[in-house]
């Protein structure tokens, strides 16, 4: 589309979005940049998607672990589905219609981020505290907190009016919170929240990793280093540690943050899915 102000031609385009946006507003990054992240994530939510969703379907153990797993690839799997679908909403120019999507956007955002941390949580009472762990309702309780508290941000933000569509970087358009200072306080404020929990969590089990490969616990033969990193690897993806680039995003270290970031976040459904 083209914009003519006092005789100046500006070109803007409506499908241009990478998924770091999510998390840090995208100041000085030139056009190529952004058109490279736009690819890598259309790229990476759309393989995701389709994996999470082979997952969430094919899964057939009933255990707590399995149930918490699979929430988590819930929220994965529609967070990735309502992004992908902003940029044709953004170009429908329909500001109800906006403001849902950014807000649903938002939600599963924040769920996912809950997700990590219940994931952490269990992880925590599976593997390091052993002993009386029984909580009465624990899967009712779990669900509650993974579905209904994240919902009371973007009510609130959704109240306040502050969905709708932001203009990205001076030529692109999405639906998404049109405060960057509540954006940003929001979404990193409870993220690091998550962080710091799920790092402490992630520390404890790969001690605990390590404990067992040395003492060699039931096991007849040693696991190999390949096999451990795979393992940590995996546990960094399923306590979401890999969304901690955003905190990189200033200064030199911007456009890497911005690729490392898109790279591994919109391609975790596939590592999970499959």
């Amino acid at each position: 589309d083209t914009v003519e102000i006092n005789n100046t031609l500006t070109c803007r385009c409506t499908h241009l979005t990478f998924f770091a946006v999510l998390m840090s507003d995208p100041v000085g990054i030139s056009n190529s940049d952004v058109k490279k992240l736009t690819y890598i994530t259309y790229i990476g939510c759309g393989v995701s998607t389709f994996f999470l969703g082979i997952a969430v379907f094919m899964r057939s153990k009933s255990n707590k672990t399995t149930k918490i797993l699979m929430n988590l690839f819930v929220s994965m799997f529609m967070l990735n589905l309502t992004f992908l679908l902003n940029d044709s909403i953004t170009s429908l120019n329909n500001d109800p219609l906006c403001k849902f999507i950014a807000g649903a956007i938002h939600y599963f955002l924040l769920s996912t981020f809950t997700w990590f941390a219940i994931q952490g949580f269990h992880l925590y009472l599976q593997l390091i505290k052993v002993f009386n762990t029984n909580i009465r309702y624990y899967m009712v309780k779990t669900l509650v907190v993974g579905w209904a508290f994240p919902l009371l941000v973007p009510s609130v933000i959704g109240g306040l009016g502050k969905y709708g569509n932001l203009t990205i970087n001076t030529t692109d358009d999405k639906c998404w919170i049109t405060d960057s200072s509540v954006s940003y306080i929001v979404n990193i404020g409870y993220y690091v929240a998550v962080f710091i929990f799920t790092s402490v969590v992630f520390v404890m089990v790969v001690q605990k990793i390590v404990y067992l490969r040395k003492a060699n616990v039931g096991q007849p033969k040693r696991r190999s280093v390949s096999k451990d990193i795979f393992t940590v690897a995996a546990l960094c993806g399923l306590l979401g540690i890999t969304w901690g680039f955003a905190f990189f995003s200033s200064g030199a270290l911007l456009i890497p943050s911005y690729y490392i970031f898109t790279i591994l976040n919109s391609f975790q459904g596939l590592c999970h899915g499959s």
